[in-house]
């Protein structure tokens, strides 16, 4: 297959969340959630004009109940260990995301009274916890 543009850009444009991209056979299949304000057909007639050969394989729609930013929390809180909490709270608030880092797992291990590998796994765990909410929830 030889795109021109990015057709997962062109989505993401239109407010498709990507749930899944893959390929087989020569044929590419890609797998968006829309907002509910989206309109599905106009976001397919959208690609359909831009490229050729597209075929719409299904469509499905789902009523989802919106999560406040409260209930979001609390939902994250649930799958934290305090350590894990307070790795990630400590790496937040200390300036590790920050680019530059103003500082580094070291300091952070030190802070808790860690390992850095230690400190690491918490963090690790606690990031992957906060990115499976944010993607698969």
């Amino acid at each position: 297959m030889t795109v021109t543009g990015s057709l997962l850009a062109r989505l993401v444009d239109h407010g498709a969340v990507p749930r899944a991209v893959g390929g087989e056979n020569g044929v590419a299949r890609y797998t968006v959630e829309l907002p509910y304000q989206a309109d599905a057909r106009e976001v397919f007639s959208i690609v359909e004009d831009n490229y050729d050969g597209v075929d719409l394989a299904s469509y499905h729609e789902h009523e989802r109940p919106v999560r406040t930013q409260q209930e979001f929390r609390a939902a994250l809180a649930e799958q934290f260990t305090d350590r894990q909490e307070t790795a990630l709270r400590t790496a937040y608030l200390g300036g590790f995301f920050a680019w530059p880092r103003e500082v580094d797992g070291d300091e952070l291990a030190s802070a808790m009274d860690i390992s850095r590998p230690t400190y690491h796994q918490h963090l690790r765990a606690a990031q992957q916890k906060v990115f499976r909410e944010l993607f698969e929830n």
